[in-house]
């Protein structure tokens, strides 16, 4: 079963005015790669162990060059200069929204 495609639209502040990209539900390949790149501790908080993500925008810019993808489903972002040009122009609380809001479609119908 082909995995649905769903539009959005952010502007990233990179100068280029506001991008359209699709993005799916994670497969579970996609789930593995995001998660090898997160690098964690745990720490002591009210007396509770909490973990930590020491590399937050690593992961949240992975993710988002994983899950990009254009109209036909194709990564959106699969070139180096590609990427490059997400690490170094687009504004990392931009990114965040945008995770945040591909994360959302994981979580409908139970798959988060």
């Amino acid at each position: 079963m082909a995995l649905e495609l769903r539009p959005f639209t952010f502007d990233f502040r990179d100068g280029a005015g506001p991008l359209t990209f699709y993005a799916r539900r994670l497969s579970a390949r996609e789930r593995v790669q995001i998660e090898a790149v997160k690098k964690t501790r745990v720490e002591m908080v009210d007396g509770e162990r909490v973990e930590v993500i020491e590399n937050a925008t690593e992961v949240i810019t992975n993710a988002f060059l994983i899950r990009a993808r254009d109209s036909l489903g194709a990564r959106l972002f699969f070139l180096p200069a590609d990427a490059d040009r997400v690490w170094n122009e687009f504004d990392p609380d931009v990114l965040t929204a945008a995770v945040v809001a591909l994360n959302a479609l994981d979580n409908e119908r139970g798959n988060g």
